[in-house]
């Protein structure tokens, strides 16, 4: 019995397809982003204020906008000690 020529192509199709698919499930990253929403003590939103996040470990800091939902997100930054903001 011989296997038809359609089937091993599928077959090497589908290799590749998967190889090429889970390729980044195995990369490892040394950043993170982090994200929020800013209220104020009556749980309103606050609105185009900027936060500002430190590394402690390195004194590196962020400036984030904050948009009219009171969201944010910042690039990403560095993995690795604790991190404070700051609502300014």
């Amino acid at each position: 019995m011989t296997t038809p020529p359609r089937f091993i192509s599928l077959l090497i199709a589908l290799t590749l397809c998967l190889g090429v698919g889970t390729r980044g499930l195995f990369a490892q990253v040394d950043t993170a982003v982090i994200t929020g929403t800013v209220h104020d003590q009556t749980g309103a939103v606050i609105s185009s204020a900027k936060v500002t996040i430190t590394n402690q470990s390195t004194q590196v800091s962020t400036a984030v906008n904050v948009d009219e939902r009171g969201d944010f997100t910042s690039p990403p930054l560095q993995v690795g000690g604790q991190c404070s903001a700051k609502l300014y």
